[in-house]
């Protein structure tokens, strides 16, 4: 069933949302043209963090039931982000927590939010994980040249 209310996360500040090109390594669900949202605040929240300027490089995670942002280059530059609450009318569910429109829509409410309240739901990239996250966006990148 569909929530009557979405979450978006933005490092900009907007009175409409407008579908844009999204980019994802693995999920081609992921790169569709639209706008992206979930049914749960704190993962619009990760997320507008892990798209701020100084931020080179992150994954969502989810362990144990939690939602933590993994950074994998760079930090979060921005002293604040938006939230926006916005009626689920025109999004279609693309997985079991996103769900993607491709229309714009005005929010029915933008919240401003210090990133220091909430960075301790980011970490960085252990070593090992950059490594692998490194493999993967070069095989990416390889893979997009050839097509």
């Amino acid at each position: 069933m569909k929530p009557k209310y979405l979450w978006h996360g933005s490092q900009i500040k907007k009175n409409k949302l407008i579908s844009k090109q999204a980019f994802s390594l693995k999920n081609k669900e992921e790169r569709q043209i639209g706008i992206y949202v979930t049914n749960i605040k704190e993962r619009s929240i990760v997320m507008a963090i892990l798209h701020q300027k100084g931020v080179r490089g992150s994954r969502l995670n989810f362990p144990k039931g939690k939602v933590i942002g993994t950074i994998f280059n760079g930090w979060p530059k921005q002293k604040y982000f938006y939230l926006y609450k916005l009626s689920s009318k025109t999004f279609k569910q693309i997985d079991n927590w996103q769900w993607v429109s491709k229309e714009s829509i005005k929010p029915l409410k933008v919240e401003r939010l210090k990133t220091s309240d909430y960075i301790h739901m980011i970490r960085k990239a252990t070593p090992r994980e950059k490594k692998i996250w490194k493999e993967q966006l070069k095989k990416f990148r390889k893979k997009q040249k050839c097509q």
